[in-house]
């Protein structure tokens, strides 16, 4: 941004394909993922409309190695996580996900978590594990909600959400309404669907919260 007050602090990328943007701020009353995006995606889509069809992840910057790649895997819910060296001395991380949460937290091709990796400069290690959860999740402000949901409500009570896009959500494990708590539309673009779907998503999710 022209005032400096946010900066990109890191970048991994896969050229016309994917790209995750670490953005940070010397003011700590700023949150800079906001300041980023802007209202209503304006400063974004202004980069996406260079960039053409390459998906773009914006998120929180952090020294911390865990905090980092917790950010840049959410919304996936990692249960958690070591690291470790491997055989030829070089620092590695293992990533302890659920059954269900394998998919987003792969991504299509292997993409999410390979450049998650490029991120903290490890290699990361994806285990599916059915244990208890150990990591907190990376904090993000979230409207409060009245509505308890149970697991077992799926996206397809959504009022104005299309087939097509329940599909494109449910495939890659996204299919109870209890998942998209907290999550931001942007958050949703780069599972598959435009930040217009994501925004309808996130509108019917709200909704049906506040009932």
């Amino acid at each position: 941004m022209k005032e400096g007050l946010v900066y990109v602090a890191k970048i991994a990328r896969e050229s016309g394909v994917r790209c995750k943007i670490a953005v940070a701020s010397e003011d700590p009353s700023i949150d800079p993922v906001g300041a980023f995006v802007g209202q209503k995606g304006s400063r974004i889509n202004t980069v996406m409309d260079e960039v053409g069809d390459e998906r773009l992840d914006i998120i929180q910057y952090y020294d911390d190695p865990k905090r980092m790649l917790l950010a840049a895997l959410s919304p996936a819910k990692i249960a958690k996580v070591e690291f470790f060296t491997g055989e030829k001395g070089e620092e590695r991380v293992k990533i302890f996900v659920p059954e269900g949460e394998r998919a987003i937290t792969i991504g299509k091709k292997g993409q999410n978590v390979r450049l998650a990796g490029n991120l903290i400069n490890m290699q990361v290690d994806v285990i599916t594990y059915d244990g208890p959860m150990e990591e907190e999740e990376v904090k993000r402000p979230v409207a409060k909600v009245k509505k308890e949901v149970s697991e077992k409500v799926t996206i397809d009570e959504l009022d104005g959400v299309s087939e097509s896009v329940i599909a494109t959500l449910t495939d890659i494990g996204l299919s109870q309404i209890k998942q998209f708590e907290g999550l931001k539309a942007e958050e949703l673009v780069d599972l598959g669907i435009t930040l217009e779907e994501g925004e309808l998503v996130m509108k019917a999710v709200n909704k049906y919260l506040k009932n």
